[in-house]
Parts: structure tokens; C-alpha cells; sequence
């Protein structure tokens, strides 16, 4: 990871407010935040960093990046390595599933906020959302709301099919979320992504109708097809088997500016 980087885990245990207090342990440091979660939340910092980086998983949410498949969890050490500032938000705590009206309600948003306001009490680098899947529900909400530089959308939900235990509603699509921004936007999907949440279709549609101050699409093609559902981590919509190059596009978009 480099001479200057180190890596970080915020625990937040029960206190009012924040707290300034910083416990060392070797290259661990622990933040005590329970605004945000209650949760461990991955943090990988250098002081030679341009920018910093939100990610928010997809499923039903992260517990834990250290023991999580899914691409963010797989390439951290990747985007780590390029300049970024990586932070990943997790659920509230080890019962909370994001389903959509979890992760688009007020709480679970004021609780994104929260971890903006930490990141920028920590550094004045630029702030990007990168949300994958079910992510990019927070992440297109994210993009009028909150005093950041842009965000990304990733293999991004475009068609709701709604169950009992998992109400995708209309307006939970990212086309319905996201019309206007003035932030910068990118767009990353694969060509052959097989989820029916996902086509590659409505992602181009949804690309060519939203207005952005700058506005990417990157399209993605290859990789692996024989690791389990077609929505999962493993498979074409995870980006499975082309993570490299997915990475390093985001990358370069990212450091551009």
C-alpha cells in the first residue's frame, strides 16, 4: 500500500455527538462515531491522497469489507493505491438489511451525511459517492443533496421488481431518482450484465436523458459468467474477472481533474 498509507478502522460504540479522541493500535486506529454506525467502517487513508472515495455496497448492504466479495470490498487496496482516500459506509448495525426504502429513507441518508461531515473534518480533498447495484440508490440521492464533488453509479438498478421482502418500487430506480445534477457522474456498466434489475440498456438510457456538469459512460465487456446468480458479485454484473480494467478507468476518470 506504500510508506504513508495506513489503514484504518472506525469502530462506533454508544456515546452522544462525536468525539475527537483517536486510539492508536499499531496501523489500526479506532474513531468512536455512532452517528454514522454502530458497525466497524473501513477507512484507508494517505496524506499523499487527491480525492476521497464513498462506497456504498450493494445486496443488502455491508457489514464488513474485510470479509465481503462484492467489487468495492475486492479492489480497495486497488483504488488505495492511486491516490484515493477509500471509505466505505455500512449498515447501522448487524440486524439492519438496505433494502430500498431502507436505503432511501432519511435515516440511513442523515447517516451518509454524517460521514461526509467526517471526511471533511479530516481533509479538504474532494469528496466522490461510488455506489454499486442497490448503491446507487444513495449514491443518485446523494447527487443533489449533499456538497460533493460527484458521484458514481455502478452496475446501477434501472427496473423494480417488487416482492414482499424487497419492495424495488419505481421510484427507486436510478432513472427516477437522478434527472438533473451539477455534479460530475459516472456511469459504469457491463454490456452482458444478465440482472433484471440491471440491463445495459436502461443504464445507456438513463445516461443519455440525465443532465450532468460532466458526465461519463463507461462500458464494460468480458469477464466471467459461471459463479453464482446473475445479480450477484460473481458474475458479469459484479464485474467478475475484468476488475482491472474497470478499476483503472474509474481511476483515471476520478484523478482527471
Amino acid at each position: 500500500m506504500g510508506l504513508f498509507r495506513t489503514s484504518l478502522l472506525v469502530v462506533l460504540s454508544c456515546t452522544l455527538g462525536f468525539r475527537s479522541e483517536l486510539i492508536s493500535a499499531g496501523e489500526v486506529s479506532l474513531l468512536d462515531r455512532p452517528a454514522i454506525s454502530k458497525l466497524k467502517i473501513y477507512a484507508d487513508e494517505s496524506p499523499t491522497s487527491r480525492v476521497n472515495i464513498i462506497a456504498i455496497s450493494g445486496g443488502f448492504g455491508l457489514y464488513d469489507a474485510n470479509k465481503n466479495q462484492a467489487y468495492l470490498s475486492r479492489v480497495k487496496n486497488d483504488l488505495t493505491k492511486e491516490a484515493i482516500n477509500l471509505y466505505f459506509f455500512p449498515n447501522y448495525d448487524w440486524d439492519e438489511e438496505a433494502l430500498p426504502t431502507v436505503r432511501a429513507s432519511d435515516e440511513r441518508m442523515g447517516r451518509l451525511a454524517k460521514l461526509i461531515g467526517e471526511i471533511k473534518s479530516r481533509n479538504s480533498l474532494p469528496i466522490y459517492v461510488a455506489g454499486f447495484s442497490r448503491g446507487a440508490i444513495e449514491t443518485s440521492l446523494a447527487a443533489n443533496r449533499f456538497d460533493i464533488e460527484g458521484v458514481i453509479i455502478m452496475s446501477g438498478v434501472y427496473y423494480g421488481k417488487a416482492t414482499k421482502r424487497e419492495p424495488l418500487k419505481p421510484r427507486f430506480v436510478t432513472q427516477k431518482i437522478l434527472k438533473k445534477t451539477d455534479k460530475r457522474l459516472l456511469v459504469v456498466h457491463h454490456v452482458k450484465d444478465q440482472c433484471e434489475q440491471a440491463p445495459f440498456s436502461e443504464a445507456k438510457k438513463f445516461y443519455n436523458k440525465v443532465v450532468a456538469s460532466d458526465k461519463t459512460f463507461i462500458r464494460l465487456d468480458g469477464g466471467y459468467t459461471d459463479h453464482g446468480n446473475v445479480c450477484g458479485q460473481l458474475h458479469y454484473h459484479g464485474f467478475d474477472g475484468i476488475e482491472d480494467e474497470a478499476t483503472k478507468q474509474i481511476i483515471d476518470w476520478v484523478l482527471k481533474r
